[in-house]
C-alpha cells in the first residue's frame, strides 16, 4: 500500500503531462532550431497593455492571456521543409480546423479549441518554400465578443 499511492500519483501526473503537451509539441520542437525566432507574451504583458490602453481599446485585451509566435524564415531549408511536413499533418487533440487554404506551395491553417461556446486557443500555421510561421493565442474569447469587436472597428473607419 505504501508503494501503490506514490506510484498511482506519479502515473496520474505523467498522464496529465502527456495530454497537455500535444498542443505545444510543434512549437517546442522548432523554437530552438538554428535561426528560429520565438516570442512569448504572457499574462503580465497583457496586464500592462490594458493599463496603458484607453478603456475602449482595453476591452479585447481582457480576453487574451498569452501569445506565442515562431518564425522559421532564417532557418536552413531542411528545417523549414521538415516543419512544413509536420505542420500539414499536425492535428492536436481538441482542436477543430477553422480555415485551411492551399495555394500552390503556400499552406495556411487556422485551428481553434473551443469550450462551451468560448474560443480558448487559436493556432495559426503558415508555410511556404521561403518562410514558415506559427502563432498561438490563448485566452477566453466569446463568439459574441468577436462580433462586437468587428462592429466597433467598423464604426471607427
Amino acid at each position: 500500500m505504501h508503494k501503490l499511492l506514490p506510484t498511482l500519483s506519479l502515473l496520474a501526473a505523467l498522464v496529465l503531462a502527456a495530454s497537455c503537451s500535444s498542443t505545444d509539441r510543434l512549437m517546442r520542437t522548432y523554437r530552438h532550431a538554428e535561426g528560429a525566432e520565438y516570442h512569448h507574451l504572457n499574462r503580465g504583458a497583457f496586464l500592462l497593455a490594458r493599463m496603458l490602453a484607453h478603456d475602449k481599446d482595453a476591452w479585447p485585451l481582457r480576453s487574451i492571456h498569452k501569445i506565442r509566435s515562431l518564425d522559421l524564415e532564417e532557418c536552413p531549408a531542411e528545417v523549414r521543409t521538415r516543419f512544413t511536413q509536420q505542420a500539414l499533418r499536425y492535428n492536436p487533440r481538441r482542436f477543430e480546423p477553422l480555415i485551411s487554404v492551399n495555394d500552390a506551395d503556400e499552406h495556411t491553417r487556422l485551428l481553434i479549441r473551443q469550450c462551451r461556446g468560448t474560443i480558448r486557443q487559436l493556432l495559426i500555421i503558415s508555410t511556404n518554400a521561403d518562410e514558415c510561421s506559427m502563432v498561438q493565442i490563448k485566452g477566453r474569447v466569446k463568439l459574441s465578443h468577436i462580433a462586437d469587436w468587428t462592429e466597433s472597428d467598423a464604426g471607427r473607419h
